[in-house]
């Protein structure tokens, strides 16, 4: 939260004299829109929706057993003992947790993995960017993920096309 109102006034100072922001050399770079157009970022997700299938499909497989044990056990209740049919909720029960344990695990794995490839970008994006400001003259350069309103020069396509050019 402090960091928010530290940015906030920031923000608020860089803007508050139409001349000092001027001056400043204040620019924006959408980071998020960066990483879809930079061809390592498009790779990066490409991998992410590839690894997402994969586990979608695995939930899928667990699923689609419930199901089967579930009509096999419906189809067979009627001519069932009571220690039979006791076993068969039982499994059903033990599927169910497998699956809903699978699901939470492969999300965790999901998020892990993304927050990993997209720290990993954003600080060779970070770099970059850093570059281009100083090259541009650029003293303060602001995330546009929060910011508002600027009416700045935008700096996300010169990132993008320097980071693909592996500067």
């Amino acid at each position: 939260m402090s960091r928010f109102f530290v940015l906030v006034a920031l923000i608020t100072a860089l803007f508050s004299g139409s001349a000092f922001a001027a001056d400043a050399g204040i620019a924006v770079v959408d980071f998020n829109r960066a990483v879809a157009e930079t061809a390592e970022g498009k790779a990066a997700l490409q991998r992410l929706q590839s690894m997402a299938n994969g586990k979608q499909a695995e939930i899928a497989q667990k699923e689609a057993e419930i199901t089967t044990l579930q009509q096999e056990y419906e189809s067979k209740a009627a001519v069932l003992s009571d220690t039979a049919r006791r076993d068969y909720e039982q499994r059903l029960q033990q599927a169910y947790a497998e699956y809903q344990q699978m699901g939470m695990m492969l999300s965790q794995e999901m998020q892990n993995a993304e927050l990993q490839v997209m720290a990993q970008l954003e600080t060779k994006l970070m770099g970059v960017t850093e570059k281009v400001a100083k090259e541009k003259g650029y003293s303060v350069v602001l995330r546009s993920e929060v910011v508002v309103f600027a009416d700045r020069p935008d700096i996300t396509d010169e990132v993008v096309k320097r980071f693909d050019a592996g500067s």
